[in-house]
């Protein structure tokens, strides 16, 4: 308007429209009936005239097209949840460009550590390492579908670790908050749990006795160990067979030197299910892709390896097969409490079910709903009942509670906490 008002005046002051096309407003001494013809000056302004016109509807246009579009994106943003979080990739600011594997590990750590808190809706580190970083920060909010981005930097020297952080609102680029955490490497992970606890904080998201304690058991780790840890975890990543073979290596000789190190046990135990199981799986649905039996396992054992995104999408594709509920105990291990007890809440009144309601509250770490139907098991004779005392796989989560190890001993069955699948 502000554009065309100008124009429109200068027009309708310098020129008239008239039946026989537009013609030359007359001078106050010349005559009104008069025709006045255009002359090679007005053509001139009534072209410049023109060219002003095209270029404000263009502008105009494309900016109706801009708000369009924003507005088709406008309802995704809506529906975000203000607790949802993703974790971009931490950049290594340490001189050794070699020790790109520890802001990698502390990377993956940091997403476990704040997934552990349920009302926190935590994007997979796959996604996460996914974004374009050349996007905005509002573009990789709506993209991911999340409210909040955590952003940052690790510096390791020597011994000392050095992390970065801050928070930021996806939605207008504002910083929330930021800080600098610093220990041992050997207190890495009480520095990743602290982390956790203030980003909980400045979300203002509230914690369960539950996760408050499981932030707070944050063992020491020897530098050596964790760094040969994630030395091995970071080779596992990049998905080849050689790079697997290279992390079983490194953590085959972390546990050689720290046999008692549960986390270089577990990353190798890792390294093994990733080339066998996943392998067999993977060739299982190249053969039948529509066989239940491959689709079910991949997303097993991508669950197992802590591959959540993956591990949901394989089990998408059993919807319509008597398998399609084994999501639930998927959304149970990722942690996603709502939907795992979404799909229990479906199950409990169909009958043959009480396997896969056992996993999911056995995973979620409802003992008292897990042992419920471990006994439903046991009422209606299902044949798999005595592996959930203590050879099922998952069932090591309830080997410590007297009540399973009862149920074990009168079938004649060892301690639940000797005959577990790991051992």
């Amino acid at each position: 308007m502000l554009i065309g008002f100008p124009v429109a005046a200068f027009f309708s002051w310098r020129f008239d429209l008239t039946t026989s096309g537009i013609r030359r407003t007359p001078a106050a001494h010349e005559d009104v009936a008069q025709g006045h013809s255009l002359t090679q000056l007005d053509y001139g302004v009534l072209a410049s005239l023109g060219l002003v016109v095209l270029v404000t509807v263009f502008g105009v246009g494309q900016h109706l097209i801009d708000v369009q579009i924003e507005t088709a994106r406008a309802p995704e943003t809506r529906v975000i949840d203000p607790h949802s979080i993703a974790v971009l990739p931490l950049e290594n600011l340490s001189p050794n460009p070699g020790n790109a594997y520890f802001a990698a590990g502390v990377h993956d750590s940091l997403i476990t550590s704040l997934s552990r808190i349920s009302t926190l809706m935590v994007t997979s580190r796959t996604s996460a390492r996914r974004v374009d970083p050349e996007l905005s920060v509002p573009e990789i909010g709506r993209q991911l579908g999340v409210a909040k981005l955590l952003d940052g930097s690790v510096l390791m020297d020597g011994d000392r670790v050095r992390i970065v952080v801050q928070l930021i609102d996806a939605a207008s680029d504002l910083n929330l908050w930021a800080d600098t955490f610093e220990s041992d490497v050997s207190d890495v992970i009480t520095l990743q749990n602290e982390m956790a606890q203030s980003i909980a904080d400045v979300i203002e998201v509230r914690l369960t006795p539950r996760e408050e304690a499981a932030l707070a058991q944050a063992p020491k780790v020897r530098p050596d160990t964790y760094r040969g840890y994630l030395k091995g975890m970071y080779q596992f990543r990049q998905a080849s067979p050689e790079s697997a073979w290279r992390g079983i290596g490194i953590l085959e000789e972390v546990v050689r030197k720290d046999p008692d190190s549960a986390l270089a046990h577990a990353g190798l135990a890792y390294g093994y299910a990733d080339e066998d199981a996943l392998r067999l799986a993977k060739e299982a649905i190249r053969v039948d892709p529509e066989h239940w039996a491959g689709w079910l396992s991949l997303g097993t054992i991508y669950a197992q390896l802590g591959q959540f995104d993956e591990a949901i999408d394989a089990h998408e594709k059993l919807v319509g097969t008597i398998y399609e509920a084994a999501i639930g105990t998927t959304y149970a291990i990722a942690g996603i409490e709502d939907k795992a007890l979404r799909v229990a809440a479906a199950l409990e009144d169909i009958p043959g079910t009480e396997l896969l309601l056992a996993w999911i509250y056995m995973n979620l770490g409802d003992h008292d709903s897990a042992l419920h139907w471990i006994a439903a098991m046991e009422a209606v004779k299902a044949p798999w009942y005595p592996a959930f005392l203590g050879m099922y796989h998952g069932s090591e989560l309830l080997a410590d509670d007297p009540r399973l190890q009862e149920r074990a001993a009168a079938l004649g069955l060892p301690d639940p906490r000797t005959m577990s699948c790991g051992n």
